[in-house]
């Protein structure tokens, strides 16, 4: 996860809808975010996976990365899920960069978009209502 992390981060911080490199970034909780952070943002979170040993001492990895889009909430709330800037066009940019970038991660074997989470109201720590969804991604790779 050490390379794989921040080669997504390096992918998606070049990202139009994003103000800043650091309003995409990795991130260990999927409600964290680093001080100072803009909106919209993305974090990315290492959800886990499985190892596998193939044959000629090959591994194969299985992680799943959680891509966790903020925005600002609006007074009507469906311009922040389905708006010009909403969470529905930042992760389908997202997620079509992935696509388009997968094949240039060293021993990635595939990438495929999983399912994403409801969206939830979050209130940060400075009372700004935001609101999230959470789309996971999920990788093959071999060393």
């Amino acid at each position: 996860m050490n390379i794989l992390l921040p080669i997504i981060r390096e992918t998606l911080q070049t990202m139009p809808l994003l103000k800043r490199k650091g309003d995409c970034y990795i991130t260990p909780h999927e409600n964290w975010m680093p001080t100072g952070t803009g909106q919209p943002c993305i974090g990315i979170k290492y959800m886990g996976g499985q190892r596998s040993e193939l044959s000629c001492g090959v591994i194969e990895l299985a992680p799943t990365i959680a891509l966790v889009g903020f925005v600002r909430m609006t007074a009507d709330g469906e311009a922040a899920i389905c708006g010009d800037a909403g969470l529905s066009i930042l992760l389908d940019a997202a997620s079509e960069r992935l696509l388009a970038a997968w094949t240039q991660i060293d021993g990635c074997q595939g990438l495929e978009i999983g399912p994403d989470g409801p969206t939830d109201l979050y209130v940060s720590e400075n009372s700004l209502g935001l609101v999230k969804l959470v789309r996971t991604i999920n990788i093959t790779m071999q060393r």
